[in-house]
């Protein structure tokens, strides 16, 4: 456990360093970790994409709804967790009516991140639903592996770290909105 707490200690310290200053600088702390994990996670995407694209071995199946895991029913069980998260964009308009012109500014700003999630979604899921085979991933997750990570070896090899550490970085994001 003493690495354990170590590791506490020090996200902590991180955390408090930057929540400490004010919102600001705790908002902007976030959004970078933000945009650095986005960055990540598109990059190992493109990066499977391509290889396979050189490989002649891309394939569009992952596109067709009937192709998910446990048929129909597993891809309205996904659909449920991807509406609840393009319901959340809804409380951005309360939270935003303080803006400069919020009828005109709020729906667009709320439609095009809407659209540019769901573009980042369906290429980044596309690219993973292609590394390893469906089953694969459960079996991954069974046995408490990490499959990104297996993912991001085979693909990156020694770079791979750089996903442990985006996985680091979210938590401490997350941590750090909590505070």
């Amino acid at each position: 456990y003493g690495t354990w707490l170590l590791g506490i200690l020090i996200a902590t310290l991180i955390v408090a360093l930057l929540a400490y200053p004010g919102i600001q600088i705790s908002a902007k702390g976030s959004i970078a970790l933000m945009v650095a994990e986005l960055g990540v996670v598109l990059a190992l995407a493109c990066t499977i994409l391509a290889e396979l694209w050189f490989q002649k071995r891309i394939e569009f199946g992952p596109f067709n709804p009937l192709q998910a895991l446990h048929g129909g029913q597993g891809f309205s069980r996904g659909l449920v967790f991807g509406l609840l998260t393009f319901v959340g964009f809804g409380v951005i308009t309360t939270a935003a009516e303080e803006t400069h012109s919020p009828r005109s500014i709020i729906p667009r700003v709320v439609v095009l991140a809407c659209t540019l999630l769901g573009l980042f979604w369906a290429l980044t899921s596309w690219g993973f639903s292609l590394a390893l085979p469906a089953g694969a991933w459960a079996d991954y997750v069974g046995k408490g592996t990490n499959p990104v990570a297996v993912v991001a070896r085979s693909y990156w090899h020694a770079g791979a770290i750089i996903v442990i550490l985006t996985a680091l970085s979210a938590v401490l994001g997350v941590y750090l909105a909590s505070m």
